[in-house]
């Protein structure tokens, strides 16, 4: 339903509706084909019509993020986190994609540090896992410990130890949270 604004623009008393709320379905089909510019448009426009779908808000940074932008993906991202909570239902997946948008800005520290709260939080059924296991890798490497990457990528480390490992390399003192229960994308793990 557009909202109606009454105004003098081109005469006396004119209406002129809002422009109306482009549909989920036609967001997502710009984001599947590749067109990230026109995807991060249209997920904008949700959001703006309503501040409370955590849904486009994501999906916007997520185009931002797949075209390239990762400073402006990064600060949508985190802004998600801020509103919503660390244990908000986009907190996941968001701390996952800062931290490889942290990595390719060539910020090993910022991505090491999003990528282990991103496997803290998360469990190894999560469909980022692996790809949360491999950033990991690359930010050990570039802060110097290419062995400890070489062994990560060579072989199967518990999840606890990788947590660990980086912990150890941030300067964190603590231990990691227990796997997390939750649904990842409908499946319970």
């Amino acid at each position: 339903m557009a909202t109606r604004a009454k105004g003098k623009r081109g005469g006396k008393g004119e209406d002129r509706s809002a422009p109306p709320v482009p549909s989920f379905e036609r967001a997502l089909d710009a984001l599947l084909s590749g067109d990230s510019r026109r995807a991060a448009a249209l997920f904008a426009a949700r959001a703006l019509a309503n501040p409370k779908d955590w849904v486009s808000r994501a999906n916007r940074h997520i185009a931002l993020y797949d075209a390239g932008r990762w400073t402006e993906a990064i600060a949508g991202f985190q802004e998600d986190i801020e509103r919503e909570g660390i244990l908000g239902p986009g907190a996941v997946p968001a701390l996952f994609c800062i931290g490889y948008c942290r990595l390719q800005l060539g910020d090993a520290q910022g991505s090491l540090a999003a990528t282990t709260a991103f496997l803290n939080l998360s469990n190894e059924e999560h469909p980022f896992y692996r790809d949360g296991i491999e950033n990991t890798a690359c930010a050990w490497e570039r802060l110097g410990r290419e062995g400890k990457a070489a062994d990560l990528r060579r072989r199967e480390w518990r999840r606890e130890k990788v947590i660990a490992t980086s912990f150890g390399l941030l300067g964190i003192d603590a231990v990691p949270l227990p796997p997390r229960e939750m649904e990842w994308y409908g499946e319970s793990t």
